[in-house]
């Protein structure tokens, strides 16, 4: 297992940033080989300014400790507004992808658990594995621009409604 550092976000298009860095970040950790992704900057953005007046982050201000192997120079998830920090479209992107992530998890959880899964019944159960293996498949083809463009157009919105009406079904199966 290992931890997902997404180190190189700032360098692709925003789209990609959108898509990977915030919207499927965390099913590519909990589904695949990683567990959990940090060292993503939230408001590490430039604020401060030099002895010339050019703005600066904070890992320029310290550069011999080792601040800049934290790559907080990274495109933040917040934003400086005007009282303060506000949403970007990659942390709005992250938090419906985390919120797939629960459903995703509630159900597992009810697939591998035996007296759950009983409750269930095989209709559901199969129903649930395939949406599961299908998700876990649109994940393997997300990477790089093309797979980028191919996820966006593979049914994501079908797939998210059928997550969600499932988790449904599950919980009330379970009657919770």
């Amino acid at each position: 297992m290992q931890c997902h550092f997404d180190r190189d976000c700032w360098r692709g298009s925003p789209g990609r940033q959108l898509l990977e860095t915030g919207y499927l970040a965390g099913e590519r950790n909990i589904a695949g080989e990683q567990r959990g992704f940090g060292r993503v900057s939230a408001d590490l953005w430039p604020v401060l300014e030099d002895s010339r007046g050019r703005p600066y982050s904070i890992s320029h201000r310290y550069p011999d400790t080792g601040w800049g192997a934290c790559n907080v120079r990274m495109i933040p998830f917040l934003q400086p507004g005007p009282n303060g920090a506000i949403s970007t479209g990659r942390l709005e992107m992250m938090r419906e992808g985390l919120q797939e992530c629960e459903a995703r998890i509630f159900i597992e959880e009810a697939l591998l658990d035996r007296e759950k899964k009983a409750k269930l019944g095989d209709g559901l159960v199969d129903r649930c594995w395939s949406l599961l293996d299908r998700r876990v498949e649109a994940l393997c083809h997300a990477s790089g621009r093309m797979g980028t463009l191919v996820f966006l157009g593979s049914g994501r919105k079908d797939r998210s409604r059928e997550l969600f009406e499932l988790a449904g079904e599950v919980a009330a199966r379970l009657e919770r």
